[in-house]
């Protein structure tokens, strides 16, 4: 086990010859097939143990249209951050669809402990999932189990024959404006192979910064090398000339001096005791004459020519200068962006049953995944001996694969961007989490296998309620996401308001509102139309009241719409009752006004004064149960006839009149709706109001009005 796989890369000093050469040598042959791979000690005896990977499988994928897809599994993507665990990404097409699976497996890198603790592949897997799903909400994850992972290890052994892997880079198509298109989906790769048994798996190793900052500074040192041989300047140069000099001196020169000189002495003195005495004088005198005078010439001539050639040529070398481009304008920007972002080592797969299903599979993917931009590394395949038994681990273990190295310059491999070590080479590629992503991809649009939905976000905070007062729905939804430590309450005081349940069919529209009924404990009258499911409440609550309207040999229902309610002003029912019929049944010209005057008519005929709103047959014994005050749908319709005789209309229009408001309202005096509608006493609605009620329509059926 160790770490720092790829120790960097030594590069040596480029000749001129050296540059041809590794030019030349950049591009691997992509006719190759690998006949073995070197064998580490890890997997123990070539077989993950399940402690040692972790998988979930996608049941249901969930997207939004504001946030794009492609950059929240980046987001997924770089969670993976321990150099001792694999990213892995399982695409696999079945003949009835596709099944996505992604996971954390070990590697042989390693383990260190986080915060003192060493974390396993389900503790990682764990992580993933959660960033999976708070990037894609509402989407549904399935983690497999022991007997489901041994498959996913040993169908890519047994079932797939066929196989290689992709190295290079994936890149992206942009417009001239510099936009991307948006055509590089996995969907598309899905959709060219449906039908047919594959397999695409992506191993992604992360890279420590450490290796990062190794392998940008052998992309610093090759550019500088390469420096000194792409361009060059040779100069040459001619120089001719010739001098002349000419002089002339001329010089006369005469003196004349004049001095005078004079000196006079005199010396007195005695030098003995016997009074000596001694006198000296003397006396010089000169006189002379000097005259001098100067004249000079000086005259010279000086003349020089000459001319000079200079040639300077400069020669360019392309292929330095090409290499230089690409090492600063993609290999350092790349690997900047994988020191900021994440940097994996990446292995990408494929495997199919058939030969021919397997060439398509490959040609598919390096043409949806190579973009028009221009790379030293684009895109290469590389079949697999799957005859070599060394060989079929490989598609089982989740590892990156390495080969040893024969002839590749260590330059080379780093403008490919493969990892080398010592005497091997990276049977991977170094991809940022954006390259990656861009192949390991989620469906843009619905495959068969793997549904789509869109997700829309509602309100998620709510002010605080008191749950004594409070109905518990369940638990916020973000995003089609349960939050389970978030309830969902409904203040009790909100149902004296209108309340709007909406939802697709099945989505439990019913069960909440049996819910809210339940545990709102105030009386409550619910109409169904069309079904019986209310009755369930009548096991929770026995105080429930059913009403079959309609059906008259169950729980059958009475009201009569002319009945009124002591204190009620007559005027106001006459008018509710017209917008009632007139919004039931539809009526033309004066038909409203001749039902309004037919339904006054029949109150005045049961004794009631239309200005008091009292009856002036029964008096206050008129709302008394046992007493027939009020009309009926039957008063309705022979008064009708009488109405619209009234009128003098003439006998077509008359019987037109009486034939379209007769018609309409005898309908309602029949059968089952007669019994409910043209009934003397209603159901007492202090009953309905003070008591559970259910009233069923289901018998009624909507054609019958």
């Amino acid at each position: 086990m160790f770490n720092n796989f790829s120790k960097g890369f030594g590069l040596r000093k480029l000749e001129s010859d050296d540059i041809f050469t590794l030019y030349d040598k950049i591009q691997l042959k992509d006719d190759a097939v690998i006949k073995s791979v070197v064998k580490f000690d890890f997997p123990v005896k070539g077989e993950l143990r399940n402690n040692e990977q972790c998988f979930y499988k996608v049941k249901q994928l969930a997207f939004d249209e504001d946030y794009p897809r492609r950059e929240a599994f980046e987001n997924v993507l770089l969670s993976m951050n321990n150099e001792a665990f694999n990213f892995v990404y399982i695409l696999t097409g079945t003949e009835e669809g596709i099944e996505l699976c992604f996971g954390v497996v070990q590697n042989k890198n390693d383990n260190q402990p986080v915060l003192g603790k060493k974390l396993s592949a389900a503790n990682y897997g764990e992580i993933v999932a959660n960033v999976f799903e708070g990037n894609f909400n509402g989407s549904t994850l399935e983690k497999m189990t022991g007997q489901e992972l041994e498959r996913l290890g040993e169908s890519s052994v047994q079932q797939y024959k066929n196989a290689g892997v992709i190295l290079g880079i994936p890149s992206i198509n942009k417009k001239e404006n510099g936009e991307e298109y948006d055509f590089q989906g996995i969907d598309r790769l899905v959709n060219s192979m449906l039908g047919l048994d594959w397999r695409l798996v992506i191993v992604c190793e992360p890279v420590s910064k450490e290796e990062i900052r190794r392998v940008r500074d052998s992309a610093y040192a090759l550019y500088n090398s390469l420096s000194r041989d792409s361009k060059k300047t040779i100069q040459t140069g001619i120089s001719e000339g010739s001098s002349f000099s000419y002089g002339n001196n001329k010089s006369t020169t005469e003196g004349n001096t004049w001095g005078y000189t004079k000196n006079q002495r005199t010396q007195e003195g005695s030098t003995n005791i016997n009074d000596p005495w001694g006198s000296n004088l003397s006396s010089s005198y000169s006189e002379g004459t000097n005259s001098n005078t100067q004249e000079g010439e000086n005259k010279g001539f000086s003349a020089n020519r000459g001319s000079s050639t200079s040639i300077t040529s400069e020669i360019a070398n392309k292929h330095a200068s090409e290499l230089m481009r690409y090492i600063d304008e993609s290999l350092i920007e790349r690997l900047n962006t994988g020191y900021c972002k994440g940097l994996y080592k990446t292995s990408i797969f494929y495997m199919a049953k058939e030969p021919s299903h397997a060439n398509r599979l490959e040609s598919g993917i390096m043409s949806l995944f190579t973009g028009n931009q221009s790379s030293y590394s684009p895109l290469y395949a590389q079949r697999i001996d799957m005859g070599e038994p060394k060989n079929r681990n490989i598609l089982s273990t989740f590892q990156n694969q390495y080969l040893e190295r024969s002839f590749e310059l260590n330059e080379q491999l780093l403008l490919l961007g493969r990892p080398e070590y010592s005497y091997l080479i990276g049977l991977n590629t170094y991809l940022t989490s954006g390259e990656i992503s861009l192949i390991a991809g989620l469906p843009q649009k619905e495959v068969p296998g793997l549904s789509l939905k869109e997700t829309i976000g509602f309100g998620l905070n709510e002010k605080v309620i008191e749950k004594d007062s409070a109905i518990s729905l369940g638990v916020m939804v973000q995003k089609g996401r349960d939050l389970e430590k978030i309830p969902f309450l409904l203040s009790k005081d909100s149902l004296a308001k209108h309340t709007f349940i909406a939802g697709v069919t099945g989505s439990g529209k019913t069960t909440t509102c049996h819910r809210l009924l339940s545990e709102a404990n105030v009386p409550f009258l619910v109409i169904e139309p069309a079904k019986t499911e209310y009755r369930t409440l009548i096991r929770k609550d026995q105080d429930v009241t059913v009403f079959t309207l309609g059906n008259e040999m169950v729980a059958p229902f009475r009201i009569n719409p002319f009945e009124l309610i002591r204190g009620e002003v007559i005027s106001a029912h006459v008018d509710m009752i017209k917008a009632t019929f007139t919004s039931a049944f539809p009526m033309e010209a004066s038909m409203p006004q001749l039902l309004e005057e037919a339904i006054y008519k029949i109150y005045q005929k049961k004794g009631w004064n239309i200005d008091t709103n009292e009856n002036e047959i029964y008096g206050d014994q008129a709302f008394d149960p046992e007493v027939n005050s009020f009309p009926i749908l039957s008063d309705l319709l022979h008064v009708m006839k009488e109405v619209v005789e009234s009128k003098h209309f003439s006998a077509q229009m008359q019987g037109d009149y009486i034939g379209s408001l007769v018609s309409r309202l005898s309908n309602l005096t029949v059968g089952s709706k007669g019994n409910m509608l043209n009934c003397e006493h209603s159901i007492d609605f202090r009953f309905i109001a003070h008591h559970n009620v259910i009233l069923e329509m289901e018998e009624l059926e909507p054609k019958g009005f």
